[in-house]
């Protein structure tokens, strides 16, 4: 056996000995590992104050800020304090009210592009250039009337459209604008009364048929009134079809004769 050091021999490293303490020291002490395992749960209550500093004064009890109190709303169904009671339409209307706004109170202004609506005295049996016929059953008189402005617009857009129909309602964003839609666009039910038609005479003499149409609830209100279908400049209301013209439909009216 030879006492040379092998190649295996020479990747085991010696044992390694513990350092020798010098005479007259004590002996150190191991290090220590950490412990294993899961961690603690963390720690509760105030952190420990850090060494020479002093505690901080104690807050006392935490006291919620001052607010003032909301001011009181009206139920939906009741309008503002001050502002006049509603019409039948949904509407304030300052005429029905002693609490309403002076004459010279502030007037809202225009819509950018729309010409303020005009300030046309009640229209007379003079203006009436087309009477509807009555279909309301029942009734022997006309409800509705076509002003010369407004068969001369309906003319154009026959034309460009064919027959034609009305229809007026309650809702909002339009109002209780006259809607004027081709014949059938417009679908009608137990919901709308058909308060007249006319045969619209043309240039060429023939004529074109067309029903005035109005929601039943709004028809409860105006049922005391006749309608008379204007022309005024202004952009019309949603797709009511003299929308590019210019124009728009305008619903002028008077209380039916007892």
């Amino acid at each position: 056996m030879s006492d040379h050091p092998t190649a295996r021999d020479a990747t085991i490293p010696p044992p390694s000995e513990p350092p020798m303490t010098p005479p007259g020291q004590p002996p150190t002490a191991p290090p220590t590992m950490p412990p294993t395992g899961p961690p603690g749960p963390p720690p509760t209550g105030p952190p420990a104050p850090e060494p020479g500093r002093p505690p901080a004064p104690d807050p006392g009890p935490l006291e919620p800020p001052e607010t003032e109190p909301a001011p009181e709303q009206p139920p939906p169904d009741q309008p503002p304090p001050g502002a006049p009671p509603r019409t039948s339409l949904g509407r304030y209307d300052a005429r029905l009210s002693d609490r309403a706004p002076a004459l010279d109170a502030e007037v809202p202004a225009p819509v950018p592009g729309q010409p303020p609506a005009p300030d046309l005295p009640e229209p007379t049996p003079a203006d009436d250039t087309l009477e509807a016929e009555p279909t309301i059953e029942g009734e022997d008189f006309s409800r509705v009337a076509f002003t010369q402005d407004a068969v001369a617009m309906l003319h154009r857009l026959i034309d460009r459209n064919g027959p034609l129909m009305f229809h007026q309602s309650g809702g909002c964003c339009d109002g209780s604008s006259p809607m004027c839609f081709t014949a059938g666009d417009f679908i009608t039910g137990d919901a709308d009364v058909r308060m007249g038609h006319v045969e619209v005479p043309l240039p060429d003499g023939s004529t074109s048929p067309l029903d005035f149409w109005m929601s039943r609830e709004q028809f409860a209100y105006w049922r005391h009134t006749h309608l008379t279908i204007d022309l005024v400049d202004g952009r019309g209301g949603g797709f009511s079809l003299e929308s590019p013209e210019g124009k728009r439909f305008l619903t002028r009216s008077r209380m039916l004769e007892a």
